[in-house]
């Protein structure tokens, strides 16, 4: 290890090299498909390479479709008295026109499709249900009229245990009230999923309709087989085991109104949402066809996934050890003094190892053919998600670091090359490869914005020809060693 390394290594030694803190999250982390289940994973690169998106947006609306297929039927367990519903709230932050739909229509297809087919079965089953309903009100009538008091309470009880079907609507797009939503988790065994690629929930949420609009549904939705109960005019809803799973891609400014909205944040609304702001293709990137073998594999894990039975998933005893290990990671780093310190007042810190068990359970269903138990590849693959989740949550609440955009993009360079010094002659003749680079001294002006920001140094050493000209980047935006090995 060199002198520098050995320095760099302590608060002191950065300090005594002229490094200054840098705020927890400068750089929101990249997404590695790596994390993801093989259909998934391949599904999602497809999709990004074929609307010249970045690969995160695709890999999350996957998840949100698994989080839908598993909601109220999948419980993790970590012991007795710790059960985790797998079931998420995820929000994903990108402005308009960057692909957010063409996206999500691709990878939520195939449940909507799947949904508008089985309905079409159901519209005789729901007019006869009907006919026999206005039979039965019918006779208790008459026998109202007749004061035939026998006749009329046996009608009664018949019309209170009347199964009406309905519509099937697991899978539900666009903005539905509080008062609705009971209803439809009322009309469907207790759970339903909310798929929203414009935000418009939460705009509704925010008093689009109501003043005050009931967050109860949602709250309890998350937590997962808590009763609810709302009244509306047509009557009583009651839903005895309420779940809920939400996906929602959204642009920034409503992003933003919401997480700093002073009732969703006091009532843990927001703290249970897993949030990521991707960042925007920078390059220039030529659309590829969907694979034909990777859409109909992404359809058939989607159709299994639809007709997932009610289960529980253990972990195996691996995957537990890591769990332990991560929740004691979670809590040493969100102390104040804590590389993830911006969480310690946030609930979301208190949330995150439950997230990451729905995580792990998600990702386990997402699996070609899964194991009994969630295993500990699959612990260690949530556990990651859960560290990005982290760093975008903190990214979001530092804001704006305030590069140029050619500056942020080649800091997002030099952190993808994980390496601590680069040559600055490499390092520019990369940069000008990039579309942001192109007119003359734009990789010069990017370098020496990083400089006077902190975010890296430049030095010469000597050798036996020209000297070198190297960039060192920030010690916080390296890699870091975990407390336990991934």
């Amino acid at each position: 290890m060199s002198e520098y390394e050995t320095l760099v290594d302590t608060p002191e030694g950065r300090e005594l090299l002229g490094w200054k803190p840098l705020p927890a999250a400068p750089v929101a982390p990249a997404f590695e498909t790596a994390w993801l289940p093989r259909t998934l994973r391949e599904m999602a690169e497809a999709v990004a390479e074929n609307i010249g998106v970045p690969v995160d947006l695709p890999s999350l609306v996957g998840l949100g479709v698994g989080s839908a297929c598993t909601c109220g039927r999948v419980t993790v367990p970590f012991n007795h008295d710790w059960k985790e519903v797998a079931q998420l709230y995820i929000m994903c932050v990108m402005e308009s026109g960057r692909g957010k739909s063409p996206v999500f229509r691709k990878m939520v297809s195939p449940l909507l499709e799947r949904q508008t087919e089985e309905n079409r079965g159901q519209i005789v089953a729901i007019e006869q249900a009907k006919a026999s309903f206005d039979v039965l009100q019918a006779r208790r009538t008459a026998a109202v009229k007749k004061k035939d008091n026998d006749e009329a309470r046996q009608v009664a009880a018949e019309i209170a245990a009347f199964q009406m079907p309905h519509m099937i609507n697991r899978f539900n797009t666009g903005n539905i009230t509080p008062e609705r939503l009971a209803e439809l988790m009322q009309e469907n065994g207790g759970s339903v999923a909310l798929l929203d690629d414009e935000g418009e929930m939460l705009d509704m949420l925010e008093g689009r309709y109501q003043d005050i609009p009931d967050l109860g549904p949602y709250l309890k939705g998350y937590d997962g087989n808590y009763p609810i109960q709302m009244e509306r005019r047509s009557g009583r809803v009651l839903v005895e085991n309420a779940n809920l799973s939400i996906l929602i891609l959204t642009q920034t400014v409503v992003a933003e109104k919401t997480m700093t909205n002073p009732r969703m944040r006091g009532k843990g609304f927001v703290s249970r949402f897993l949030i990521a702001a991707p960042e925007p293709i920078q390059e220039f990137v030529e659309s590829k066809p969907l694979p034909a073998g990777v859409v109909s594999a992404y359809h058939n894990a989607v159709m299994r996934l639809w007709s997932m039975p009610t289960c529980t998933v253990p972990l195996s005893r691996e995957a537990t050890d890591l769990f332990r290990a991560w929740q004691k990671q979670v809590f040493d780093r969100t102390r104040p003094w804590g590389s993830w310190g911006g969480l310690y007042k946030d609930p979301f810190a208190e949330k995150l190892p439950g997230a990451t068990l729905r995580l792990a359970g998600v990702l386990h269903f997402w699996q070609d053919r899964p194991e009994e138990e969630i295993t500990a590849a699959t612990m260690r693959n949530a556990i990651a998600l859960a560290r990005y989740f982290v760093g975008h949550r903190l990214h979001l609440m530092d804001g704006a670091n305030g590069l140029t955009p050619p500056a942020a993009d080649a800091l997002k360079y030099l952190i993808d090359q994980k390496r601590a010094s680069q040559k600055e002659r490499e390092v520019k003749q990369a940069l000008c490869k990039r579309a942001l680079f192109r007119a003359d001294g734009t990789a010069a002006a990017a370098l020496e914005e990083l400089e006077k920001a902190g975010y890296i140094q430049r030095r010469q050493e000597k050798g036996s020809g020209r000297p070198v000209c190297w960039i060192d980047l920030h010690p916080d935006l390296l890699p870091k060693e975990e407390a336990f090995s991934l």
